[in-house]
Parts: C-alpha cells; sequence; structure tokens
C-alpha cells in the first residue's frame, strides 16, 4: 500500500513540474487576469475587429485584427519574451491566437476565460 501511495505522490509531482516546465500558458479566469494587469511589463492584446476594439477595451491593450490578412505576420513582429494576455468578445479568437503563439515560440501567453464579456460581467475597468 505504501509503495502504491509514493508512485502516486512521484506521478503527481511528475506531471506538476512538467506543466511548469512547458511555459505558463493557457486560460487565465477573470480574477486572475486582474491581478496580472498589475504587472506594468504583460503585453495586453485585444484581437477583436478595431470596430469592437473602439466599443471598449481592457486598459493598455492593444489591438491587432483577427481578420487581418497580416494577422499572422503582426504577431510574429512581437517578442517571444514577453508575458501575454490575450482577449477577444467570449473567448474562441484568442483561444485560437495562444495557440498559433505557442506553435511560434512564444511561452507566456494566457486567454482571458470567457473574454471581454466575462471581464465586463465581473465589472473589470473597460477604457474607450
Amino acid at each position: 500500500m505504501r509503495k502504491i501511495v509514493l508512485l502516486l505522490l512521484i506521478l503527481g509531482f511528475t506531471i506538476a513540474c512538467n506543466g511548469q516546465e512547458n511555459g505558463a500558458t493557457g486560460n487565465v479566469t477573470v480574477k486572475e487576469a486582474i491581478k496580472m494587469t498589475e504587472d506594468k511589463d504583460l503585453v495586453i492584446l485585444d484581437v477583436r475587429t478595431p470596430e469592437e476594439f473602439a466599443q471598449g477595451h481592457l486598459p493598455k491593450a492593444q489591438n491587432i485584427n483577427y481578420y487581418d490578412e497580416s494577422f499572422v505576420q503582426q504577431l510574429e513582429g512581437l517578442a517571444r519574451d514577453k508575458e501575454y494576455l490575450v482577449y477577444c468578445h467570449s473567448g474562441g479568437r484568442s483561444t485560437k491566437t495562444l495557440h498559433l503563439m505557442e506553435k511560434n515560440g512564444f511561452k507566456m501567453v494566457h486567454n482571458l476565460e470567457g473574454g471581454i464579456s466575462a471581464w465586463k460581467f465581473a465589472e473589470g475597468k473597460v477604457e474607450k
């Protein structure tokens, strides 16, 4: 019995460490995102259209239109050593962007779960 418990503990630590080795990427909640935005070095990417962006966006957000023909080239021009928070309206475009960024060597990319809709619902600050 002790061997099984020990084996499960080792397996748990191995899985936890492997997740950390792959970089800090994945979904974050609004609560986590709000805390992250306190970091002045965080780059916030809004991948909605310019029209959506103009209706309100997260403070300090940069707009890169997911539907723009040069979207991939714009992403490739970003620094890979920075930490990014990516969002859209509800999470679809930003999830695809997260995967694209991971595929292109970005190590610290976070997707805001539920997008700006969830952010507004949680009364997160929005600017125009």
